[in-house]
């Protein structure tokens, strides 16, 4: 048996931990640039907010009682880890999934039911973080309990467990609400009379392989109980790592393109290392905004090769920035610029040639400013090619403080 947690509205019920004066009031937390939903509480979906709604077009709900925040991703990070650390002090068989969900093997437990009860008030008492979990045969049909023990909560208190009969469940699923089927696959299936959970867990494997593959396969076997997931297979390795964003104002000249370059190359550098990879191809895009009729458009990319694989900032900064200079061009308004990583591989799989060997200690560098980082805060220590007054950053007007990492955000109790 498997048991998937999921954090219920994650990123609203950290804005809601230190502020409960925004509990029942409907909250959307808006993407980097304020610019559209990510994530809402129950109430928001309530108001008819769609996930990605644009915040221009929200913003009269706020009449309604409507609340948006910015997102603020080193706290949603750091209450992450807290409710993974309590899952994993609860049991050695815990997978991490994602940032608000994480599977746990259930092998050796005899009471799912009541282990799943136990572990829910235990994180909700040590973090304050509700959670829900679905408990199944295969970890596709965890993630059916989850989904149903979420929408049927007054009859669950988030917790279901479901076993290989589950026709009941899968009844209430269409085809796109499974894990792993995707909108194109999902019509596809629909081309073929399959409209529900339970109509393609009647499919015959082998067809199931001939339309969609093995994925397709595995996911219809999963729906029968068989279990074709291990609790300790992971999927494939990641391949790239992107970080890109919307400035905060148009802009036109080579310092702040170049400066907003070398940040994102900074943190793409930081993403590999902290996932042990190393990356050959580094790729840099600018563009303007398509929506701004008045402005002339223009839109590039372009890729290099280093030497050899790295994860050094020093070495994707100066190849990131060597792409800028070969692609901008004077007189456009940017918009959004990113940096990308690709052919990534594991660190410690590297191999040189005797023509190109690493820099010198890089490896101690890397990790003694990551480590400061992370003890002292985001960019304590960082490249200077990527500025000190960034007039280019991003807008977040409504961004709380960092409650849990910066001394100064701590949160202050008066007794009066």
């Amino acid at each position: 048996m498997f048991a998937l947690v999921d954090c219920n509205n994650f990123y609203a019920s950290c804005e809601r931990l230190f502020r409960p004066d925004l509990r029942n009031k409907p909250i959307a937390v808006l993407s980097n640039n304020d610019g559209c939903a990510i994530a809402r509480s129950e109430e928001a979906k309530a108001l008819g907010i769609p996930m990605g709604a644009p915040a221009f077009k929200i913003r009269h709900l706020k009449a309604h009682g409507l609340i948006t925040m910015s997102c603020n991703f080193p706290l949603y990070a750091d209450l992450s880890n807290r409710v993974m650390q309590t899952l994993k002090d609860e049991s050695p068989d815990v997978s991490v999934y994602s940032i608000d969900e994480a599977f746990i093997n259930l092998k050796k437990i005899k009471d799912p039911l009541n282990f799943a009860l136990s572990i829910k008030k235990i994180v909700e008492r040590n973090t304050g973080i509700s959670i829900s979990i679905g408990i199944g045969p295969t970890k596709t049909l965890s993630k059916a309990a989850n989904r149903y023990a979420k929408k049927n909560k007054n009859k669950t208190n988030h917790v279901y467990v479901v076993d290989k009969n589950c026709t009941h469940l899968l009844n209430t699923m269409d085809t796109q609400d499974i894990w792993g089927i995707a909108q194109g696959l999902g019509k596809r299936l629909a081309l073929c009379n399959i409209f529900t959970a339970t109509d393609l867990s009647l499919m015959e494997p082998y067809k199931a392989r001939k339309l969609g593959g093995v994925g397709l396969e595995r996911i219809v076997r999963e729906l029968k109980g068989i279990s074709c997931l291990s609790f300790d297979e992971t999927p494939s390795g990641t391949k790239s790592i992107m970080v890109s964003r919307t400035f905060g104002r148009l802009q036109t000249n080579f310092e702040g393109l170049s400066q907003s370059i070398s940040m994102f190359a900074a943190r793409v550098s930081e993403k590999a290392r902290s996932k042990r990879r190393e990356g050959q191809y580094v790729t840099i895009f600018l563009r303007t905004n398509k929506h701004r009729k008045q402005d002339r458009q223009y839109h590039a990319s372009l890729s290099t090769s280093l030497k050899h694989p790295s994860a050094d900032t020093r070495d994707i900064g100066h190849a990131a920035l060597h792409l800028l200079k070969k692609i901008y061009k004077p007189g456009f308004n940017y918009s959004k610029a990113g940096v990308l990583l690709t052919a990534l591989t594991p660190k410690e799989g590297r191999q040189f040639n005797l023509l190109s060997q690493p820099r010198i200690k890089s490896d101690e560098l890397m990790n003694a400013i990551d480590k400061i980082n992370f003890i002292n805060g985001k960019e304590t220590i960082r490249f200077a090619a990527s500025g000190v007054h960034r007039k280019w950053k991003m807008n977040q007007n409504n961004l709380s403080p960092a409650y849990t990492t910066r001394w100064s955000d701590l949160p202050k109790v008066l007794i009066k």
